[in-house]
């Protein structure tokens, strides 16, 4: 483990409050994944040495994997889209791209909403813990929208503020360290 990753377990930040030091270390672990992080072993070493089971691991990392991708997908869909209708602007009705693309992002939304389903039904990690773990993804891809969903479905969860403060802690030191890290590896 580099110096970095030591700094970040050092802090209070993981000391426990209302989130138990595990989870903590499960929601840094799943923003390392969502962020792809070159760091991200690390913290999935100190999450098996908090006693984390594989299971556990495997679902909050899924969870980092599922929002990473899902924000990246987003941006390769308006791309595909805006390019296809540029480059074939002449050639095809511009209303059949429309209703081509229509098709299939039902067809993507559809088999993505039962994964996503899937990812945060209730499991060895609670489903407030995965909607807390969510959270702090959330902050780490400076996604609003997401930080604003999660916030609602981890309260309908029974999270009480000071959970919710936690995972944007989180969130917001691990954004912060990799910027750091970055700044200084680059």
């Amino acid at each position: 483990m580099n110096r970095f990753t030591y700094k970040i377990f050092d802090l209070n930040l993981f000391e426990t409050n209302y989130c138990s030091k595990k989870l903590k270390i499960l929601m840094a672990s799943a923003c390392m994944v969502a962020i792809k992080s070159p760091r991200k072993s690390d913290f999935f070493k100190v999450a098996l040495a908090e006693k984390a089971s594989q299971e556990e691991l495997i679902e909050a990392t899924s969870i980092g994997f599922l929002m990473g991708s899902s924000q990246l997908l987003q941006s390769y869909k308006s791309t595909l889209y805006s390019s296809i209708k540029r480059y074939l602007k002449e050639e095809i009705d511009p209303g059949s791209i429309d209703d081509f693309f229509a098709k299939k992002n039902k067809q993507v939304q559809f088999g993505f909403s039962q994964f996503y389903e899937a990812i945060y039904r209730e499991g060895t990690i609670s489903s407030k813990e995965k909607e807390l773990i969510a959270l702090s993804v959330s902050i780490a891809l400076n996604c609003t929208t997401c930080e604003d969903s999660h916030t609602i479905k981890a309260v309908n969860k029974k999270a009480v503020n000071g959970e919710i403060e936690e995972a944007r802690k989180i969130g917001q030191y691990v954004l912060a360290s990799e910027a750091l890290y970055k700044s200084e590896h680059t």
